[in-house]
This record gives C-alpha cells, structure tokens and sequence, in this order.
C-alpha cells in the first residue's frame, strides 16, 4: 500500500513539472517540459522604440471651432506661425502626418517631391485656416513663413530619426537597425531614411555641423521654443530675449561675447529711439535690421532673430521696358540651350545657399524649433 501511494507522488510530481515547469505559474504548458518559464524570457527588456504619437488635442479643438480651420498668429518681423495654436497644433500635426507620410530621404524640405509637399499642405487645411496664405500671391511673406517651420520640422525630425537609428545599431549594425523601424514610421519609409543617412553626403556634412557646433562661440539657453514663439508667449521685445536666453540662472551672461552683443543692440536701440524722437517719427523700431547691423545675417537667417523673409519687389519695379526690335540678349534668352545651362547654373547656386543656411542654423540654433 505504502509502495503505491509513493508511486502515485512521484508521478503527480513528473506531470506538474512538465505541465508548468515546476514553477507553479499560470503560463501554459510548453513544449519539451523542462524548459525555462515563459516569463523568465520577457524578462529580457525590448530594443527601445518610439510610441506611435498622437495630436489627441487638435479634433477636439477643431470640433469646438465649428469643425472650421483654425486661425494661426504670425509673427511681425519673421512671419511665421507663433501661439498655442501653431506650436500645439500646427507642428505637431504637420510632425505626424511627415513622419507616417513622407520619406526622410532627403537633404532639406525643398528637395522633397511638390506632389509630397502639396499633400502635406491639403492635409493641414482641413484643420488650420493657410489657404489664403497658401493661395494669395498678396501673402508672399506669411506663406514664406509658413514653408519655413514646415522646413524646420523636417530638418528636426530627420534628426531625431537619425538618434532612433544610432541607438538601434547605427552604422556599425545595419541589419539590427533595419529590423527596428519606429512604430510611426513604415518599413519601407525607415529603409529610404537609412540609405540616406548613409550617403557620403550625409556622412561629410554631419561630420562637418559637429564641427561646426564644437566653434560655436555664442551658445543659446532658451530651449527648443524659437525667438518668435518665446517673444510671443512672454510679450516681451526680441533684445530682451537674447538677453535673456544667454543669461545664466544667477542673472549674468554666459560669456564675454555675448554681453558684448547684447550691449550693442541696446546702444543701437538708443539710437533708433533718439532718432525716432526728434524727427517726431512715430514709425516703430525696426529690432531686425539692429540684429542685422550687430549680429549679422546670412541669406534667409538673421542671428538672435531667426527666419528672415524675402525682399518681394513691386509692380513697378519688375517692369523693364524692351525695344520694339529683339536684341541680341532677347536671341540668347530664347535659346533653348541657353535656358537650359542658366536654369542649372541658378539651381546649383541655390543648392549652395539652402545648404549654407542649413549649416547656419545647425550650428546656431541647433536646439531650437519652430
């Protein structure tokens, strides 16, 4: 009797180490009996990956609108979309439907497909009111603007893919970083990205900006909010601002060259002020072209103030008078070959530029979004 109660132990005991491995867990039974428990594997932390991101505030706030486009603010010196609505809304918006919709594949948001573009821009109309911006020749400047935070965003949030591929195994494990496409992005979107990181071109012009950013003499404090946004949201002048963003939390500047510019734009504001005065000018102080005399500019960026708009030209200006006869130069300029070398000639000098300024605003103002 003893002899069977003792058989019967030991084989109760052989089926509950196979049927869940002697742990007693709730896991089902696994093949082979005794391997180890199923949540001893998930215990092994996943690869880091990006959520799938949301803009859970914006149907909500459009819905309260009527279901209208939402109205944006733009700034007067820069003409670009500041507010709430533009950085909670507008950026971010545009940041998803980039990411889930448009390859990164490219050097900057000029080369990237109209077709692509124009998608983007039909999208952001449903919810925010830039037709007319868009559309209307007479708001060249605020389309510019426009344009300019969109070109921002993709610049922005190339890198930050470009974080997700090095941390994932970057260029010393291609294959890893391949099988570990973002959650927002598709495969084949992250695989156009990850040829374009590692073009020589890429490769030349990211060992350049790091460089570049090792020279930066004046560095910025102010976070990722842009020059416009932060004078908006504090209502207060853009030479405040720079005094601001290059003081330390003990009320003294980070260094010597910046109190040294800082200085000077307050001496020209002096002057400007005086000027105003005698001459009974009620005109307002142009901060622009202050930044511009003391800072500098490069084409499409003025130092300690950000976007600079295009100079349009009127009506009467683009009018040139012709002879009745064709000249020599209206011969050359209708000749197809001509046309062709000058359009390339024109597009390699403004390859120079966008790259010019991107390089500017990757050393200046590299933790800074609009």
């Amino acid at each position: 009797m003893a002899f069977i109660w003792i058989l019967a132990l030991y084989l109760m005991a052989d089926v509950m180490g196979r049927g869940h491995d002697g742990d007693g867990s709730e896991d089902p039974p696994r093949l082979g009996g005794r391997l180890r428990g199923q949540h001893e594997e998930d215990a092994v932390p996943p690869t880091k990956r990006r959520g799938k991101g949301k803009n859970l505030n914006l149907k909500p706030t459009w819905e309260a609108n009527g279901k209208r486009p939402l109205p944006l603010e733009y700034d007067g010196t820069t003409f670009t979309p500041v507010g709430p609505t533009s950085t909670l809304l507008l950026t971010r918006e545009a940041s998803l439907y980039m990411v889930q919709n448009i390859p990164l594949d490219k050097e900057y948001w000029k080369k990237v497909p109209e077709a692509e573009k124009n998608a983007l821009y039909t999208h952001l109309q449903t919810y925010f009111d830039i037709q007319d911006i868009l559309d209307d020749p007479g708001n060249r400047k605020f389309r510019e603007g426009v344009e300019f935070v969109i070109s921002r965003l993709y610049r922005n949030r190339k890198n930050d893919f470009k974080e997700v591929f090095l941390e994932n195994g970057g260029y010393d494990d291609l294959e890893t970083a391949r099988a570990n496409p973002p959650d927002e992005m598709s495969e084949e979107n992250w695989n156009k990205v990850i040829d374009f990181f590692c073009t020589d071109k890429h490769k030349r012009r990211s060992d350049q900006n790091k460089v570049n950013k090792a020279k930066q003499v004046v560095p910025n404090r102010g976070g990722t909010s842009s020059y416009s946004n932060a004078c908006h949201k504090f209502n207060k002048s853009k030479i405040q601002n720079y005094g601001d963003v290059h003081r330390l939390k003990d009320g003294t500047f980070d260094n010597p060259r910046s109190e040294e510019q800082y200085n000077a734009l307050l001496h020209e504001l002096n002057l400007e002020t005086q000027n105003c005065s005698s001459s009974n000018n009620s005109t307002s102080v142009d901060e622009a072209s202050m930044f511009e005399r003391v800072l500098g500019a490069r084409r499409g960026h003025i130092k300690g103030v950000g976007y600079k708009p295009s100079q349009t030209t009127s009506s009467a200006q683009s009018r040139v008078s012709r002879p009745t006869q064709p000249s020599k130069l209206d011969r050359l300029l209708s000749n197809p070959r001509f046309k062709e070398a000058m359009a390339a000639l024109v597009d390699s000098f403004s390859n120079e530029d966008d790259e010019a300024m991107e390089d500017d605003e990757a050393t200046e103002d590299d933790n800074r979004e609009e």
